[in-house]
C-alpha cells in the first residue's frame, strides 16, 4: 500500500483580517492503519469566551451569543436547541 508523502509547509501566508477568515479550525487525520480522527473547533469571536481550559491549552467558545431569550425568535434559548446561523 502506498501512502502520501508529507507536504511542505507553505512558504508564505497571506495577511487576512478576522472578518475574512472566521475562527473555525478543522483537522482530519488518517494513519497507516486507516484509523481516522476529525476535530472542529469554532470560537465565534477572538479568544471565544476568554476562558482557557487549564492544562489543556484551548479556549471555550462563546456561541451562546447566537441565542435569544425571546421565545418567538428562531434562535430562542430552549433545551436541546441548536442555533440557526
Amino acid at each position: 500500500m502506498a501512502y502520501a508523502d508529507p507536504q511542505p509547509a507553505p512558504s508564505a501566508v497571506s495577511e487576512a483580517d478576522e472578518s475574512s477568515y472566521g475562527l473555525t479550525t478543522h483537522l482530519s487525520v488518517v494513519d497507516k492503519d486507516r484509523n481516522m480522527v476529525s476535530i472542529t473547533s469554532s470560537l465565534l469571536s477572538s479568544f471565544g469566551s476568554g476562558m482557557l481550559v487549564e492544562r489543556a491549552g484551548y479556549f471555550l467558545n462563546n456561541r451562546m451569543a447566537y441565542f435569544y431569550l425571546d421565545p418567538n425568535d428562531v434562535n430562542a434559548l430552549v433545551p436541546g436547541k441548536r442555533t440557526r446561523q
